[in-house]
């Protein structure tokens, strides 16, 4: 199955189901930290949603934070994952929707109950994301053991070195 881009996720998401495997059973997380990857855009023109001056209600998520929402939501159907937690803030301004929250909207259309997600809408930098995170869900649940991390490739040195730096396993 390719990754298909859409710009209206909610008329086109279709259910994945994919097998339980060998694989599945060994990579199973009790959560997937979502790093929200800004900046917000406006749904027409596809710029910074500030940039275009438009009201809220026209901003979306940029292709990055698509095709994570979209790896997320496989990886929970595949059951490799109980929870998502997705983390951004408003980059688009503050006329506008955070990223955690156009993600997760990405997320339930593509069929993740809103049970099985939790937000960060926060933070602004891979700093805040992190610290908003393991005070508002890590640090107070204890049943976070297992974790994993999904972000854009470009970002992922930060992301790992700032995970090893608080000393949380992933």
């Amino acid at each position: 199955d390719s990754l298909e881009l859409r710009p209206e996720i909610k008329q086109t998401a279709r259910p994945v189901d994919a097998p339980k495997t060998i694989e599945v059973e060994k990579t199973s997380l009790d959560a997937i930290l979502v790093f929200g990857q800004g900046p917000i855009i406006e749904k027409d023109t596809r710029q910074k949603a500030s940039d275009a001056s438009r009201r809220k209600g026209s901003e979306d998520i940029n292709l990055w934070s698509r095709a994570l929402a979209e790896a997320a939501s496989q990886l929970y159907k595949r059951g490799q994952t109980r929870e998502i937690i997705v983390m951004g803030g408003r980059t688009g301004g503050e006329g506008y929707d955070s990223e955690a929250n156009l993600i997760i909207q990405a997320l339930e259309a593509y069929g993740v109950p809103q049970q099985a997600i939790k937000r960060e809408d926060r933070s602004t930098n891979t700093l805040e994301n992190l610290v908003n995170v393991l005070n508002e869900h890590i640090d107070k649940n204890p049943q976070y053991k297992n974790l994993g991390i999904l972000t854009a490739n470009y970002h992922l040195s930060r992301t790992r070195m700032l995970m090893e730096l608080f000393g949380v396993s992933y």
